[in-house]
This record gives structure tokens, C-alpha cells and sequence, in this order.
């Protein structure tokens, strides 16, 4: 990373005078961008475990059925968030819920770093809306709270 910078300090000295083109220094500076990117990758994901790949269990909470919807949600996110990052996704395990949505589901990502990217995501992740699968008179608006955990 030093020589990168010390490039990038030294054409920049040149491009004030006029010596190099500002392609050329654009070029350099790019450079140096994905020097200081790859340093930043390397120190967010430096622990030993972190490029292995990753577990994800999700459970659904309280909340009966909106829970379950709300774990089908989480499920399906994690899933394609999975799939858009270029990880291969499993699902190791599935319980349906009564009315809708998962009582819970066990996933599996492989690639690289998948564990390091999701080992943050742990935790309860609560939703609030006016449910769509309880009946309430239409008079009376109801918010919900509904909780999942992983």
C-alpha cells in the first residue's frame, strides 16, 4: 500500500507540472482506490473464521402466524441476498408454519468470506405493521409487533 501511495504522491507532483496527462493520473488514482479497498476487505474480514462459510438459522417469535410470515421474509432476503453475492445457498432445514410463513429454517452459504459478512447478523429483527392476516373491525386500527431470531 506504501509504493501505491508513494506513486500516486510522485505522478501527482509530474500532473502539476504537466508532465502526465490527467488519463494517467485518473489511472493512478483508481489505483490506489483499489489498493485502500482491498486493505479495508483485508481488515474487516482478518479473523481466522471469517472465510470459511456460514450457518444461518432463522426462528420465527412471538407473534403466532405474522411471526412466521415475517420469518418467511427474513428467509427469502437472506436467500437472495445470498444469490446476489455469487454464494451458493442451501437449505438444510424447514418447518412451515400453521397459516403462513416458517416456524424456522436452517440455511447454508458457501464462498468465500461468507461467514465473515454474516457473522454480524445475529439477533432478534422485529417488524411492526398492521397485520394482514388478523382480522380486526376495520374501525379499529391494530399495530403488531412481531419478532424473529438468528
Amino acid at each position: 500500500m506504501n509504493a501505491v501511495v508513494d506513486d500516486t504522491i510522485v505522478l501527482y507532483d509530474f500532473y502539476k507540472e504537466q508532465e502526465v496527462t490527467e488519463a494517467e493520473m485518473l489511472a493512478q488514482m483508481n489505483v490506489a482506490l483499489k489498493a485502500l479497498d482491498d486493505l479495508e476487505f483485508k481488515n474487516m474480514l482478518s479473523g481466522e473464521e471469517d472465510q470459511l462459510n456460514a450457518v444461518l438459522t432463522i426462528n420465527a417469535g412471538a407473534g403466532g402466524t405474522e411471526s412466521c410470515d415475517w420469518a418467511a421474509m427474513l428467509m427469502r432476503m437472506y436467500i437472495m441476498w445470498g444469490e446476489k453475492n455469487g454464494y451458493k445457498v442451501k437449505e438444510i432445514d424447514y418447518q412451515a408454519g400453521e397459516g403462513a410463513g416458517i416456524k424456522s429454517c436452517t440455511l447454508e452459504f458457501e464462498g468465500e468470506f461468507s461467514y465473515g459478512y454474516l457473522k454480524g447478523e445475529n439477533g432478534v429483527h422485529r417488524l411492526v405493521r398492521i397485520s394482514h392476516l388478523i382480522q380486526m373491525p376495520e374501525d379499529i386500527p391494530h399495530l403488531h409487533l412481531f419478532m424473529c431470531t438468528h
